[in-house]
């Protein structure tokens, strides 16, 4: 609602309804989490989550029929220079999403937490890039007033980016993760989960002989 009013009502200047999406966000995590009750929280989580993973997976689906119809539309003007070219464009990518975690990286134990540079490895290594840049991509390779060659090597490239962190990145994170220790669980994580798990069946028989009783 937001975003269709922030793109169609002219209130005498242009309003970006990302931007507008993105204020209603901000504003949220600031004052609306206080004017719901934590019983209704996790309802309104779940509901959101779950409409969440229904509209990226409409995104994912019609973004891929529109962007695989029109790179083939474009295939006979993209030179190998261009490959080459997506090529470092990939790899400026995870750089620059490393340096802008690892710039914070003295802030943000004043902030409450902190990453260790394993955590900021996997970090920059597990950032795909998919519905959001595609639709991007999409609205600038519809917009007529840039030049035809630039539309076109703006949807390649993204489109292009895309398919690697699926295929490279998607792939080899997992492995990443365990190479690097982050998931092996501790002795102590064993012994207090068996613990909990312990203790949860103790209360259930306990509570099934109560009701029995």
């Amino acid at each position: 609602m937001v975003y269709f009013i922030a793109e169609n009502v002219d209130i005498g200047f242009k309003v970006s309804g990302i931007i507008a999406l993105v204020s209603l966000g901000l504003y949220m995590a600031a004052f609306g989490k206080t004017r719901i009750t934590l019983e209704a929280e996790s309802y309104v989580e779940g509901f959101w989550s779950y409409a969440v993973f229904c509209a990226e997976t409409i995104i994912f689906i019609l973004a891929g029929i529109l962007v695989g119809t029109k790179v083939f539309t474009i295939a006979s003007t993209i030179h190998v220079q261009d490959l080459y070219k997506l090529l470092g464009l990939y790899l400026c990518m995870i750089c620059a999403r490393f340096l802008s975690i690892a710039i914070f990286m003295r802030y943000l134990p004043k902030l409450g937490y902190g990453l260790s540079w394993k955590e900021v490895y996997v970090l920059t290594y597990g950032g795909l890039r998919g519905a959001i840049g595609i639709s991007f991509a999409l609205i600038v390779f519809n917009d007529n007033e840039y030049n035809q060659r630039l539309r076109e090597i703006i949807l390649f490239d993204m489109a292009g980016n895309v398919i690697l962190t699926l295929l490279i990145n998607g792939i080899s994170t997992g492995p990443l993760v365990k190479w690097l220790g982050l998931s092996s669980a501790t002795h102590v994580k064993e012994k207090t989960y068996i613990e909990f798990i312990r203790k949860l069946i103790d209360e259930s028989h306990d509570k099934e002989e109560a009701i029995k009783d």
